[in-house]
């Protein structure tokens, strides 16, 4: 059997209804992309805010690295200072220069029992020696070792700056060596 379908209502009003219920869907998928709209604004949002935290969690880190940093740039140019400074006396321990070959054989001039109270070496190797000497005779040994070393290699010229004998009976002497 068939259905049959009376419709007394006039044709205006089926297409009024059918009007509404399109208006409505569209209402309704509206107000869905409104709402999800704002949805995705808010967890955009909270996303931005959670960066935000987080950059500034990181920056505050790495400004506290960097001052830990600056604080240990200070030590490392001391300590860059003073390795520069032992290496260079590993060189010159390592290397022994002319100027000590010299005064250490003008050191070796001098005998056991004559006191040196000053010895320098300047730039240019000259060595600078004041002695002191409880005998005429010690010092009669100094003078012939450094004036027999006139004649060697290493020395140019010996020269006697000053000779004197105090009271008490003791003799002083000071020597400029010159290196060749």
């Amino acid at each position: 059997m068939e259905k049959v379908a009376i419709n007394l209502l006039p044709q205006e009003f089926s297409q009024k209804q059918s009007e509404l219920k399109k208006l409505r869907s569209i209402q309704a998928a509206s107000a869905l992309i409104i709402l999800l709209m704002i949805f995705l604004a808010s967890v955009t949002l909270a996303l931005r805010i959670i960066q935000l935290r987080e950059f500034q969690r990181v920056e505050v880190k790495a400004k506290e690295a960097e001052s830990e940093v600056s604080e240990l740039k200070d030590t490392e140019a001391s300590l860059t200072i003073l390795k520069n400074r032992v290496d260079i006396i590993r060189q010159i321990k390592n290397f022994p220069s002319k100027t000590a070959t010299l005064f250490d054989e003008a050191l070796k001039l001098i005998p056991a029992e004559i006191l040196v109270s000053s010895s320098s070496v300047d730039r240019n190797g000259i060595i600078l020696l004041s002695t002191i000497s409880p005998s005429s005779g010690s010092l009669g040994k100094l003078l012939g070792n450094i004036l027999g070393t006139e004649k060697s290699e290493l020395f140019k010229k010996v020269e006697i700056e000053s000779l004197s004998s105090g009271r008490d009976g003791v003799y002083r002497a000071n020597f400029k060596i010159l290196p060749k």
